[in-house]
Parts: structure tokens; sequence; C-alpha cells
């Protein structure tokens, strides 16, 4: 035997044996990994499984609003810290709004979970979470936390913020060159697949017909419904022919028929707006809107800093470690 021992087990029991060893090395491959907490904020754990469900939640969003397909967000460990100080963040800003008697009603929360879910069948939100590997009590969790964080920043960071008109004639003022508008031009159209049918509907409307009941009647462009009502655009919206055409008219004038690759058209000039400078009247919702932005920038540092201070916060080095290895 050359000094080797075989020993001899009957099959049934050598069978048993193998397939428990089996089990064994199965059962240790599939075990979940530990949720490692990764964070304490104010005596309460974020763990691990609350980082994944995060991660794959805002993978979602993006590759949605992108209509692309992102790398996998845990292979990057930067996204990974920036993610877990944002759950930080959260956490901290929720406790704070609480102290402050700022928290979700029932409704609220029932309104904003319903928003979120818009567009999903009952089992096609269960697939989303099924494909991002979460389940509805984290996802629930992290929207509760998300729609909270907001109520919170409305009642207290954004009613404090206010834009005057005398900093909004200043922003004007300062950056006129910012509120130039290109020369617009208000026309009508009617649009047919036949030379034929064009030129009898320019003759009719020549003479005298209402354009735009021609248009309701008989033009096959979407706007017929509008009675051919373009409304104002600018050069370079539309074919290099409806500008070439609509340009060059004056109010109330009506083109030629005109051939681009949608068909036939004929066009009525409504209106004519010359290039120049909007009114502050005009600029006023975006001015405001830029202000408020740039107003909510600076601000908000400072809020969430003092937000900071006063929590009690711990990530240690395990708890970066842990970070580290989470796959």
């Amino acid at each position: 035997m050359n000094g080797i021992f075989m020993l001899s087990f009957p099959k049934k029991i050598l069978s048993i044996v193998i397939l428990l060893t089996l089990c064994s090395c199965i059962s240790r491959r599939e075990q979940p990994a530990p949720n490692a907490v990764l964070a304490e904020v104010n005596g309460v754990a974020l763990k691990e499984d609350m980082l994944r469900s995060r991660l794959s939640m805002e993978q979602f969003q993006g590759d949605e609003e992108e209509g692309q397909t992102t790398k996998d967000p845990f292979n990057s460990l930067d996204v990974k810290k920036d993610t877990l100080n944002r759950l930080v963040q959260n956490k901290a800003i929720v406790d704070w709004g609480q102290k402050q008697g700022i928290t979700l009603t029932d409704e609220e929360l029932a309104q904003g979970l319903a928003k979120l879910k818009k567009g999903y069948t009952e089992r096609g939100f269960e697939l989303m979470l099924e494909e991002k590997n979460s389940t509805y009590s984290l996802w629930s969790e992290l929207a509760r936390e998300d729609l909270t964080v907001q109520k919170v920043m409305n009642e207290t960071l954004y009613k404090k913020i206010k834009v005057t008109p005398a900093e909004v004639a200043l922003e004007y003022r300062n950056n006129k060159d910012q509120f130039t508008v290109d020369e617009q031009v208000h026309v009508r159209q009617i649009t047919t697949d036949t030379p034929e049918k064009a030129k009898e509907l320019y003759q009719r409307v020549k003479n005298g017909e209402n354009f735009a009941k021609v248009a309701l009647m008989h033009s096959i462009s979407p706007d017929r419904t509008n009675g051919g009502d373009l409304g104002y655009f600018s050069r370079g919206t539309y074919p290099k022919e409806f500008d070439d055409t609509c340009f060059s008219l004056q109010p109330g004038e009506i083109s030629p028929v005109v051939k681009s690759q949608y068909g036939y058209h004929i066009f009525k000039m409504l209106d004519k707006k010359p290039k120049g400078v909007l009114p502050i009247e005009a600029a006023l919702p975006r001015i405001e809107s830029e202000l408020l932005q740039k107003k909510l920038a600076e601000s908000f540092k400072p809020w969430l800093d003092d937000i900071l201070a006063q929590s009690t916060i711990h990530m240690d080095e395990v708890n970066k470690k842990a970070l580290e290895n989470m796959r």
C-alpha cells in the first residue's frame, strides 16, 4: 500500500459525508456577509444594508435620468464615502428637525411615497427593488428620511431666504447682456402632403377664408388643433425652409407654398419681435430663481455645519475598514 491508509466506508455513509460536506460549503458560500455598522449618529447605527440600498437607488435614478447604465457604484470607494456622509447628514438633520417639532404627518408620508412610486405597477416596483438588491422596508425607510429632510429644509432654511426687488433690479442692470433675445416670429401654418392640395388651400386663404379654420379642417400637422399656431420661435427652431420664409414675411402676410421634409406648407405671419433685451418684468422669474439658488447654496453649508456640531457622530477606523471591504 506504499504507506497510504485507505479507510473503507460503506457507500451509504460515504454518500452522507460527501453530501454534508457539500452542504457545508454551499452554506458558507451563500451565507450573507455581516451587516456591518458603518457609522453612528446620535446613538443610532447606520448599517451596510442601508448604504447598499442608497447606492443602488441613486444609481438607478441616475440611470433613468441619463438613459444609460452606470458603473457598479460599489467599485468606487469615493462614491461609498460620499454616500455614507449623506446618510450621516440626513440622519442628523432628521433628528434636529424632530427637536424643532418638524416631522412628517402620515398623510405627507403617504403622498410622498405615492409620488416616488408613480409610473410603476406594483409588480414593476417589486422587480425594480429586486434588481437593485433592496427591500421595500429599506426603500421606504430611506424615502421617509428624504421626505423629512426636505420638510425640515423647507420650514427652516428656505423660509429665511428672500429675494428683494432691489436685488432683482441690481442683477438685471449688471447683467443685461444675459437677457437679450433673438428676433422671433409668430406664425400659423397649413401643411399638406401634395403640392396640388397646397395650391388649392393657398388660393382659398388668399381669397379671404379664415386661415385658422382652413388649418383646422385640412392641415395634416399636429398643430392643426390650434389652427396651425406655431407660437413665437427664433431662427433654428424649425427647418431652414421655415426660417427663410417666415422671417421674410410681414405681419398679416401669407407665404407662397413652401416644400420641406414634412410636406408642403403655407405660412401666415401674425407678429414679429425684433432682437432686443427682455424687459425686467419678463426676466423677473429667471432672475429670482437664480438669486434664490445662489443664496441657498451659500446658506446651506453653515446651516448644516451647525446641525452636525449639535450631533454626536462616530465614524472610526473600524467603520472605514468595513466600508473599504464592502462588496
